[in-house]
């Protein structure tokens, strides 16, 4: 299951059952869960990976964060996750990519995806994407330096800053 609470049948809210169905490999009127599953967990592994070096993963809500704001941020990451799932699916049959008003909405939905993610993980916060209710990502924790300090060995020696100083 995903990290956010999305179900493989959750989808539905993307796709029609037999285009569903369609995109899965499933057969009759059954999606192949096992398939939706997996694109869910690839869904989710895209959001970490953009917002790890700025929040802690999975994106969970400080514990300062009213219910709405806790509400309101496990939506938003559930509507994302069905989106980039939704491209996912698509991605398996191209042929419905490229045809069609779907293929507009598709071609659409990849470019918020994208813009999103990026945002997501920007390194300039004055462009990144806020999410108020998130906890932060720990500090880097740096350790250099740090055998000198036990050594007992002078760090800025004259040998070590020669034609620094």
């Amino acid at each position: 299951m995903s990290a956010y609470g999305v179900e493989p049948m959750d989808l539905l809210q993307r796709f029609e059952l037999k285009e569903l169905v369609g995109v899965t490999g499933g057969s009759g009127t059954t999606p192949d869960l096992d398939v939706i599953a997996a694109v869910i967990l690839k869904a989710d592994a895209e959001i970490h990976v953009a917002a790890s070096p700025h929040y802690e993963t999975p994106i969970v809500a400080v514990p300062t964060a009213t219910p709405q704001q806790a509400a309101d941020l496990a939506a938003a990451l559930q509507e994302k996750v069905l989106d980039i799932s939704a491209y996912k699916l698509m991605q398996r049959r191209p042929s419905i990519l490229n045809a069609g008003e779907r293929s507009t909405y598709f071609s659409q939905l990849k470019k918020s995806n994208d813009a999103w993610l990026g945002r997501l993980g920007d390194p300039d916060p004055e462009r990144r994407l806020l999410l108020a209710a998130a906890a932060p990502a720990a500090a880097p924790v740096s350790t250099a330096g740090a055998a000198w300090a036990e050594s007992g060995k002078n760090v800025f020696s004259r040998e070590r800053t020669k034609g620094l100083i």
